[in-house]
């Protein structure tokens, strides 16, 4: 038997407007020292815990405390005892530092005793093998929001690739692909990802496991596999909405010969970044929510444009809000930006 977690969106830097007082800076004050404890619990007994890691690392502190979007080494060994052995890097933000930082960010993860996945691998992803008593797990990773694009980086999402993936997963007993997808602040999926996770699992795909969102989304069971469709946040540096900082951990339980046995659990943090009690309650009933709406998305497009313009909006009266406590450095950074906001709506 393995047991395995997976979490949504890791974020170990700080965002624009706050240098001051983001992930990256309170990492560093405290070393992940108040986030140990409850990480050690939600992890307990598990042999496998797996992440979105969406900035790039540097062995500079004093640059990750400066720089926007970029997180230091010493946070990975933070993860690494908090029991996290694998960590995906096909994602939209991976590549903010460039090629340079993208390859410092994987060689940092294997310095830490973490394995990467979700990297170009002669045209596909990097297929990783995770392996217990004799039972053999494949993975991989594609990432399908392209902000920053570079050959060579991180692995494409599309049915070739991930078709090649799965072969490669030859003599395993189960195989999972995770998916960096969909739309930013929507709580569920387009029939097009319905249609297209569904067709993985035909393809021999065991579990499906989609982040990017920044919300949860539903969970189904899929003939014998199992689709998450979103896992949304677990450490990111917003903190504007709840939902935005309500997450899903995955908990999946592999035995030789028999479904994925899964189950979902909520991990919250409140906006001092600590990790404190969901209830589950209240995280099932979001689910079902929006369970009904699995293959069944009307006017989709139209949603998306109006949760996006909705949600920014939020972000923004948060952070005008937030403008007295900020350095006069991030203060600066923000009104530049927004003044330039203004200019160009907030829909752009």
């Amino acid at each position: 038997m393995i047991r395995l977690s997976f979490v949504g969106d890791i974020f170990p830097a700080n965002m624009l407007y706050r240098n001051d007082k983001g992930l990256a800076t309170q990492f560093l004050s405290h070393r992940g020292t108040v986030w140990e404890k409850p990480l050690k619990e939600m992890f307990k007994g598990d042999d496998f815990v797996i992440g979105n890691l969406e900035s790039p690392i540097s062995h500079d502190e004093a640059a990750s405390s400066r720089e926007i979007f970029l997180g230091c080494a010493d946070f990975l060994r933070f993860l690494r005892e908090a029991g996290f052995n694998v960590l995906n890097i096909a994602n939209n933000h991976i590549l903010e530092h460039g090629i340079n930082g993208f390859s410092k960010t994987i060689q940092a993860i294997r310095d830490h005793e973490i394995i990467p996945f979700g990297y170009e691998d002669r045209g596909t992803s990097n297929v990783v093998i995770l392996e217990k008593e004799g039972m053999r797990i494949g993975l991989a990773g594609f990432n399908g929001v392209h902000d920053i694009q570079e050959p060579n980086t991180y692995a494409v999402l599309n049915k070739n690739n991930i078709d090649e993936a799965l072969g490669g997963m030859q003599g395993c007993d189960f195989r999972m692909i995770s998916l960096h997808w969909g739309h930013e602040y929507l709580t569920y999926p387009s029939n097009e990802q319905v249609s297209f996770a569904r067709s993985l699992i035909d393809a021999g795909a065991d579990v499906i496991i989609g982040h990017h969102a920044h919300r949860i989304q539903p969970v189904e069971r899929y003939k014998n596999g199992v689709i998450f469709y979103n896992l949304g946040n677990f450490m990111f540096d917003s903190a504007w909405s709840e939902f935005i900082m309500l997450g899903m951990v995955a908990k999946l339980t592999f035995i030789k010969g028999k479904p994925v046995q899964y189950s979902s659990e909520p991990v919250y943090r409140n906006r001092e970044n600590l990790f404190v009690p969901y209830s589950q309650k209240k995280f099932d009933r979001l689910l079902k929510q929006a369970s009904g709406k699995i293959g069944n998305a009307v006017n989709y497009a139209r949603e998306v444009k109006k949760i996006r313009s909705l949600s920014r909006a939020r972000m923004l009266m948060h952070n005008l809000r937030e403008v007295p406590k900020m350095s006069p450095r991030a203060r600066k950074l923000f009104l530049s930006r927004f003044s330039g906001k203004l200019k160009k709506g907030l829909s752009k």
